[in-house]
């Protein structure tokens, strides 16, 4: 088997594809700090002369030359591997033409990269490989050591050099870090050539660094070929001095992955540069509305009359958390200023700042404080750490200001939904930059001090993990027959211990439903509670019914209907939510973080989009679901909760509209949304990663109508009543008081699915005597008695809660998956969000006493009351089942199920493929990520133990096992032999 060296291969298919081989992460193998060493790359060009001085001057790095050869091959020089600066080898042919595949060699990890522009009409054989070397190679080479013994001539060399001059560079960094040019020449070259050449290098200048010419002779003594080789380490120690003084100094990781956004950028764009800078924050790019944020903290701090030191000097130290995260390259800060933040910070200035002249002033005060700043990074642990001293030397009273819209932690988030006691608001991502995590329960964090107040403030926040999907939870309107969703969730709740509220971790309610989830989900009552609080409200909003007739009853609602505006007063309703819910509660609540996501919907008068307010404080912005506006986001962070349940429940006819502010609301169902299904999903796809689906989908319905009575049996029943019915005033009015169809909704939505799909969602309605009334609060006792007995609603109710408690299972890479000859070996754990030992023991007892967890193809370990002690880490108290499984591509979808017998339930975040694990988990992230890594991580020794002692008896079954094997192999070759 050959060893593969080549880097990049150039193929003919219907034009020019470059195919990078993978060789680069597989040179980063053999270093082993590559994070934290610092590779000096050294570029061969030529053909049989430069072998013969590779193989001579690092015959340590074993080279072998065998038919495989790319345009580019890349080579690690072994004994350097250990050392702080290793040192990389580059080894191309000047003269490669691009190839047929069939030519080729295939590698397993190859990606292909097809060009996207066309060479000039004057191209050569060998322009393609030109412009690599020029747009792509020596952006990352120290030196380059052209031999011009493998040229027809010395002018060809000088050629090639202005060519690769006329082509230019794509780097944006300062010219002092371009590439040192070794001509390698023969001992008896003209004297007037040389001064030819060197006299064109100052038109080299913007390619290259500096050219200079060395005398070599391929048959010369030993003693040439170290002189040569002092000359090369010599000047490749000089250009990582360069680098280091100019900040452009790149560990291994950094290399990889600037060479693998550098070759997608030139296949793409080849007369563009390449901005190293922008690299570094790609998908993490600084947006618009960092003008927002910067503009609205600058109004607070004139308002307040903060000086503008203290204001420039904020903005500055939240820049550069942003900017610097650990890992990061420590570009010069003036240089990211300019390239980033600058026309940002010009137009919020101009946004907040009223006197003529002062953006530029402004904008320099932020410069030269970050500049300051900058100074002093390696003082601290993280820029994070900076940031926060610099708000507490400041003499400012930061407390003062405050933002529902603008995290003021970071000044680069709109969705603070974290709310601090001391009243300030932090998005999820300062939570996990500041926070502690705290024990006991995964993805909880505590920060203990608010950065602006100093002496008050703290927040408990329990955030959604990485690479785990939601459960949704979705209840229709239906007035007083939303006793039907609340006595199904009754029913859950009494065959488990885990509170029935972390079954789901984004609510959705019309009317009634919207009700059920402000007690259930915002307030966290008890289920119990929230029957008996529904009762109450139902029995208390919907009078006691006279005994006259109901055609009289109709006559009577609609009279007062026509008076009136509605048939209940506004002021009933009001005083009995007031009671419910506290007059002034809002979602948001110093008390607690909010575990989930809730939506309650709403419909603005005059508006043809439902309205969904909602507690995790998105922007108000229109939400689109196909490219058709599905609905209007709403912040409910300050609105009371009485008002937002009068909003969602105030149907036409039967309540009268409510006003918030200066907008006017009545019931979500009267826009489609009486079953939120659509606008949920809508919600969650917007919320969610791409790639990513939601787990499971419950949706709760209020009743549907048996099938209509034969027309004659329906005209015996009451003859005054049918004659009202011929009018349209009576018909109109009488379908007022029934809810809007939630089946419909659903069907459309079910009805779309894959079949793997349709399992994970799941529809509970019960068929209802008579007609659907929304006000008839005495029907709610027998609705209560059909639920308990309708055949099969147990059933549906133990496979609801069977499918939430699985899905509080989710998976966690513990690193790379790793190559071991046939496939890739993925190693992590099995974790549970929420009350994992309750939620295990829930489980255990409602299914069996023996479970798996298992892929398609493997047995991953068992989930059993006897191993549970196991599983749990004995002093942070979290579960962490470790598992080991293979995939032959990480590109392939898998899937991690619970099983039971014959049946099988996927864990959340499945199906998926393990590079998506890998990109959401950051394996690949080299320049930081926007929380930095998590500070405030939990750092548990058991956890850590528990893994190296796993890891050690897979090491030693991995050795007994080879061993046996080599043991067979001998004997099989003595019986041979014999």
């Amino acid at each position: 088997m050959y060893p593969q060296r080549e880097l990049l291969q150039i193929i003919t298919d219907r034009g020019i594809v470059v195919r990078d081989t993978g060789r680069f992460g597989r040179i980063l193998q053999e270093i082993p700090r590559p994070a934290s060493q610092f590779p000096r790359v050294v570029h061969f060009i030529g053909k049989t002369a430069k072998d013969q001085a590779l193989s001579k001057l690092f015959s340590s790095s074993r080279f072998r030359h065998n038919r495989f050869r790319g345009a580019v091959d890349l080579h690690i020089h072994s004994p350097s591997c250990g050392t702080e600066t290793p040192l990389i080898l580059l080894d191309s042919d000047p003269f490669t033409e691009p190839q047929s595949r069939d030519e080729l060699r295939s590698y397993r990890e190859a990606k292909q990269h097809r060009v996207h522009w066309s060479l000039p009409p004057t191209h050569t054989p060998h322009t393609f490989i030109d412009i690599l070397f020029a747009r792509l190679l020596f952006l990352f080479t120290d030196v380059v050591l052209l031999f011009s013994h493998d040229f027809a001539s010395l002018d060809d060399v000088m050629a090639r050099l202005r060519a690769w001059a006329s082509i230019g560079s794509a780097s944006t960094l300062p010219l002092t870090v371009r590439p040192r040019v070794m001509l390698i020449i023969p001992e008896d070259t003209p004297e007037d050539l040389l001064m030819l050449l060197l006299e064109q290098q100052n038109t080299m200048k913007e390619i290259f660094h500096s050219i200079e010419v060395f005398h070599w002779d391929p048959d010369g003594l030993p003693m040439t070929y170290n002189h040569l080789k002092n000359s090369i380490l010599g000047q490749a120690d000089d250009m990582l001095e360069v680098r280091r003084l100019n900040s452009c100094l790149f560990s291994a990781t950094h290399l990889e992955s600037f060479y693998h956004h550098a070759l997608h950028h030139t296949t793409q764009f080849v007369d563009h540069p390449f901005d190293f800078i922008k690299a570094t924050r790609l998908g993490n790019e600084v947006g618009e509305d960092f003008v927002d944020h910067v503009s609205d903290f600058l109004k607070q701090g004139l308002e307040l009359k903060v000086p503008y030191v203290h204001l420039t000097a904020f903005i500055a130290s939240c820049i550069l958390m942003d900017a610097y995260p650990p890992r990061m390259p420590h570009f010069p800060p003036h240089v990211i200023f300019h390239s980033i933040y600058r026309s940002f910070c010009l137009k919020a200035i101009e946004q907040s700042v009223t006197s003529a002249g002062s953006e530029v002033l402004l904008c320099t005060l932020i410069e030269r404080q970050l500049v300051r700043l900058f100074s002093c990074l390696t003082e601290y642990a993280t820029s994070g750490h900076l940031h926060r001293d610099n708000i507490r030397k400041r003499r400012c009273d930061w407390s003062r200001f405050q933002s529902n819209k603008t995290c003021l932690y970071c000044l680069r988030s709109s969705q603070p939904r974290g709310l601090l006691s001391c009243g300030h608001r932090v998005c999820d991502t300062c939570i996990r930059r500041h926070g502690e995590e705290a024990a006991g329960m995964e993805e909880k964090f505590y920060i203990p001090r608010c950065i602006l107040c100093q002496t008050s403030g703290s927040l408990t926040a329990v955030l959604q993990p990485t690479t785990a999907s939601i459960s949704i939870l979705v209840i229709d309107g239906g007035g007083a027959r939303g006793i039907i969703p609340l006595e199904f969730i009754g029913l859950m709740q009494e065959m488990i211990d885990t509170p029935v509220q972390d079954l789901s971790d984004m609510d959705a309610g019309t009317s009634s439903g919207g009700i059920t989830i402000i007690g259930l989900s915002i307030l966290r009552w008890p289920i119990r509670r929230c029957i008996r609080t529904f009762t109450e409200l139902a029995a208390r909003v919907f009078t006691k019914e006279s005994q006259r007739p109901q055609w009289y009853d109709h006559l009577r609602k609609m009279a007062h209907c026509a008076l009136f505006n509605s048939v209940y007063s506004a002021r009933t309703i009001e005083d009995a939510l007031k009671e419910a819910f506290d007059d002034v509660r809002v979602p948001y609540h110093p008390e607690g973080f909010p575990q989930k996501r809730v939506i309650i919907t709403a419909t603005e008068i005059g508006s043809p989009l439902c309205v969904a307010f909602n507690n995790y404080n998105e922007s108000e912005a229109v939400s689109k679901c196909r490219g058709e506006c599905t609905h209007r986001l709403l912040k409910g962070d300050e609105i009371p909760l009485w008002k937002i349940a009068r909003a969602t429940s105030a149907v036409p006819g039967i309540f009268p509209p409510v006003e918030i502010g200066s907008r006017k609301f009545e019931d979500g169902g009267m826009g489609r949304h009486n079953n939120p299904i659509h606008l949920a999903l809508a919600e969650a796809r917007r919320i969610l990663p791409s790639g990513m689906v939601p787990d499971r989908v419950l949706s709760l319905g209020t009743g549907a109508e048996e099938e209509v009575e034969e027309a004659e049996s329906r005209s015996r029943r009451d003859v005054i009543c049918n004659f009202f019915r011929n009018f349209f005033a009576f018909r109109f009015f009488e379908s007022m008081l029934r809810s809007t169809d939630g089946e419909a909704p659903w069907r459309e939505v079910f009805y779309r699915l894959d079949t793997p799909s349709k399992a994970s969602h799941m529809r509970f309605n019960v068929t209802v005597d008579g007609p659907l009334e929304i006000t008839n609060a005495k029907m709610m006792t027998s609705l209560q008695s059909t639920i308990r007995n309708q055949p099969g609603v147990r059933e549906q109710a133990l496979k609801s809660v069977i499918d939430g408690l699985t899905a509080r299972y989710y998976f966690v890479l513990d690193s790379r998956p790793s190559w071991s000859r046939k496939d890739y070996r993925c190693q992590g754990t099995i974790r549970c969000r929420g009350d994992s030992h309750t939620v295990a023991l829930d489980l255990i007892r409602l299914t069996s006493a023996h479970m798996e967890f298992v892929t398609d193809n493997e047995i991953l370990g068992r989930l059993t009351v006897d191993g549970l002690h196991e599983d749990f880490c004995s002093q942070c108290h979290r579960y962490r089942k470790r598992v080991i499984f293979h995939v032959p591509q990480l590109s392939e979808e898998v899937s991690i199920y619970i099983k039971s017998g014959d049946i099988r339930w996927k864990i959340s975040g499945f199906p998926q493929s393990m590079a998506w694990f890998v990109a959401r988990q950051g394996f690949d992230a080299c320049f930081g990520s926007p929380d930095h890594g998590i500070p405030g991580r939990l750092g548990c020794d058991g956890c850590v133990s528990r893994k190296s002692t796993l890891q050690a008896r897979k090491r030693k079954a991995a050795t007994a096992n080879l061993s046996w094997e080599c043991k067979a192999k001998r004997s099989c070759l003595g019986k041979r032999s014999s």
